[in-house]
């Protein structure tokens, strides 16, 4: 289950507050007219919103939205602590299933329950949101919102269909041209099983998805060597996340039947003839 909220609305933060149990409690049980979003920083929560049974660990995420019931399960650790806000519900929000292909270009899709730990910039967001709530810059605090609920919605489950998933492991290689990123990291950042990525992968481009990724960084390298002619070879390497420039250079020859030095040769005296 997850929740979709209207991305262009500017929303009034109630609560920005911390919570500490050194004595095992279970959450509350309750129904409130906000959305709740908290943050575990350390211990843990179980506990159902809507029909979802959540078990929510340190670095964890989870959210209550509007009118929906939250109820209270089993007792936290001793010494569990969480942040949490509770913020505006505003119209077009929705408690729903999960995320579509067609959902509309301005709806942020967003899973009740999310593991932030791979993703330093959710906590520091709302650490953001604490410190301009508690310097009542509300206006701060509201960007700082959503900020945070565009970055929740990367970090969510999206619909797991094969071409989709070959979809975003394709945004995924692209957004980070400097990483070598192994099948089980993509795999993990898209929620499903390394079979499924490269299965789904394999069908959708007629590639594998390594192949792919060294096709993404010869085609960065190339645009490099045209357009930053005072790019030194060892720099491309280096942005383009290869050990050193002999891996580099060695890896688009391959790719390419030049060297880095060549092509950029070719591309010189192909300009200087026309």
């Amino acid at each position: 289950m997850g929740n979709i909220f209207s991305a262009d609305k500017t929303r009034k933060i109630y609560i920005a507050n911390q919570n500490y149990f050194q004595i095992p409690a279970i959450h509350p049980s309750k129904t409130v007219d906000a959305h709740i979003i908290s943050y575990v920083l350390k211990g843990g929560w179980r506990l159902k919103i809507g029909e979802e049974t959540i078990s929510a660990k340190k670095d964890f995420v989870f959210i209550q939205p509007s009118g929906v019931p939250r109820v209270g399960l089993t007792p936290c650790p001793p010494g569990t602590n969480t942040m949490f806000i509770h913020f505006s519900p505003e119209e077009g929000d929705v408690y729903t299933g999960t995320k579509t292909a067609d959902s509309p270009e301005n709806k942020l899709f967003i899973n009740n329950c999310i593991d932030a730990s791979s993703n330093s910039k959710i906590k520091k967001l709302l650490t953001k949101i604490f410190e301009e709530k508690i310097k009542e810059n509300h206006i701060k605090a509201g960007a700082y919102l959503n900020l945070l609920l565009c970055e929740l919605s990367e970090s969510s489950r999206y619909d797991t269909s094969p071409r989709t998933v070959a979809i975003n492991a394709k945004k995924i290689i692209n957004k980070y041209p400097e990483k070598n990123l192994s099948n089980q990291e993509i795999a993990s950042m898209l929620n499903v099983s390394i079979r499924t990525l490269e299965t789904a992968f394999k069908n959708s481009f007629d590639t594998t998805v390594h192949r792919y990724q060294l096709e993404n960084k010869t085609e960065q390298a190339k645009f490099n060597l045209e357009y930053f002619p005072e790019m030194k070879i060892f720099e491309i390497a280096r942005n383009l996340g290869f050990f050193d420039e002999y891996h580099f250079s060695k890896q688009f020859k391959k790719a390419t039947g030049l060297s880095p030095k060549e092509y950029r040769k070719m591309i010189l005296d192909t300009k200087k003839e026309t």
